[in-house]
């Protein structure tokens, strides 16, 4: 395998050609191109972040081309160190995939997963059309986040599973639906004051621009529609200078000397004896109970069920799944590739790569087994609990490969001595953007799989249907 990726390195460690995948001719009639719009920005709001002003909005990009936008990394060493090349997978008609450059995947340190580079462009232009702020590029992680107008989840079903953002693996927007972008999302505005070569954006109207792929990183079926407008007013005055010059201050004249004459105080009063204070008496202590010799087995209390709540049942290999969240692994494992996404039309979909700590056996799912699903302490942006309590439960089937239920189904798959996991669930998202301070942004989820447990505690970020949620 090492043989094979230096064979189809150029210098500086890209691959000059998919491992598994022809190259993509652009002459090719049969190629399933996108083709991507931009929506008109909304929401816009004149607020301060990053120590300045800022024109925050929302928008959305979706798909309405032959085929989906597939993007899929590949981390590769360069001299500069590991960067994750991103290739353009493009369907074609009767079957099949090609490949192509186009880019990178880097890592997003605010939404702590990976991002597809310069996706789309932010622009503010004057009456004359000069151009006065913006001229970054912003990443996104693509999703399928809702339906572009006059398209339905029917006739358009998503076309891109398991996308987790991660530095392996696929992203992109199906044809028929949208990645949306609030404007409470990190890098999701326009520069007004801190780096604008232009200087400090003054009040007045302007165009705000919208501009998909400006760099041109991906093909598609056509360009002509990739560029979206809407006029926008800057209320906010600049700020001040930031020199301040300090007043130039009066020389006093020098005081004549005081010669009031000060008042004699009168004598202080001669202070008795002390009183004498009698030593309080100590209340008698209570005896401590006798601790248990060390080495001797420590008796587990049962976890009590909550109010209204049933005794959750014991799994094969003596794992319990506590209704309030008695989630408690023997073994410690390390989670990557987290991805969890809860959407109105998709339902829950939750990937994971899940490796246990040295001296602790890889998890392996065993036909019969049950798998528990517990999901718990949902708490609010003030921290009080939305009283949100979820569980699902699974039996393995004869394969050792998953499980169905009537609400979904659960898979695994072995990558080494690791797991990769993958649940869905058909119910409907618990929160959604629109709920506004009421979302709940942490909680934790229970796995146990044949009474071996793993505990995901995960945040999320509100969308405009439904939940995004990550480490």
């Amino acid at each position: 395998m090492l043989a094979l990726a230096i064979l189809l390195s150029m210098p500086g460690g890209a691959l000059a050609q998919h491992p598994t995948l022809p190259a993509c001719q652009a002459n090719d009639p049969d190629l399933l191109l996108p083709d991507l719009i931009p929506e008109v920005p909304t929401q816009m709001r004149n607020t301060h972040r990053t120590g300045g002003r800022v024109i925050a909005f929302t928008t959305a990009i979706g798909n309405i081309g032959d085929g989906p936008l597939i993007l899929e990394g590949r981390t590769v060493s360069t001299s500069a160190g590991l960067k994750t090349q991103a290739w353009q997978i493009i369907q074609k008609r009767g079957g099949g995939e090609c490949a192509r450059i186009a880019g990178e995947f880097i890592f997003h340190a605010a939404h702590f997963h990976w991002h597809f580079e310069r996706f789309a462009g932010y622009y503010l232009l004057n009456s004359s059309g000069t151009l006065v702020a913006g001229g970054q590029k912003t990443t996104f992680c693509l999703l399928d986040v809702g339906m572009v107008r006059g398209y339905g989840v029917v006739a358009y079903p998503q076309q891109i599973r398991d996308n987790n953002c991660g530095p392996e693996g696929r992203q992109g927007i199906s044809v028929g639906w949208k990645d949306i972008y609030l404007h409470n999302y990190a890098d999701q505005f326009v520069q007004l004051d801190r780096d604008v070569p232009f200087g400090p954006v003054p009040t007045g109207t302007y165009t705000l621009v919208n501009d998909v792929d400006p760099d041109g990183l991906v093909w598609e079926k056509t360009r002509a529609n990739n560029v979206s407008t809407t006029v926008v007013g800057v209320s906010m005055a600049p700020p001040a200078s930031d020199v301040i010059v300090p007043p130039t201050p009066t020389p006093r004249s020098p005081h004549p000397p005081d010669t009031r004459a000060r008042p004699t105080r009168a004598p202080r009063p001669t202070r008795g004896p002390r009183e004498i204070i009698q030593p309080r008496e100590r209340p008698t202590r209570v005896p401590r109970a006798t601790r248990v010799p060390r080495g001797a087995p420590v008796p587990t209390p049962t976890p009590r069920p909550l109010p209204g709540q049933p005794v959750p049942p014991t799994v094969p290999g003596g794992g319990v799944v506590g209704p309030g969240g008695s989630c408690n692994p023997v073994c410690t494992y390390s989670l990557a590739q987290v991805r969890m996404t809860w959407y109105d039309a998709t339902g829950l979909n939750l990937t994971a790569l899940i490796t246990p700590a040295r001296n602790c056996p890889p998890l392996s799912p065993t036909a019969g087994h049950q798998v528990a699903v517990e999901m718990y302490d949902w708490l609010k942006w003030d921290r009080s609990d939305s009283g949100i309590h979820l569980r699902s439960q699974f039996t393995i089937d004869g394969s050792g490969a998953g499980a169905r239920n009537s609400e979904g189904s659960i898979s695994f798959g072995s990558v080494g001595e690791s797991l990769r996991l993958g649940l869905t669930l058909s119910r409907r998202s618990p929160a959604r953007g629109s709920d506004g301070a009421d979302f709940p942004v942490v909680f934790h989820t229970c796995l146990d799989i044949g009474g071996q447990q793993i505990e995901i505690r995960q945040v999320c970020q509100p969308k405009s249907t439904g939940m995004l949620c990550h480490l």
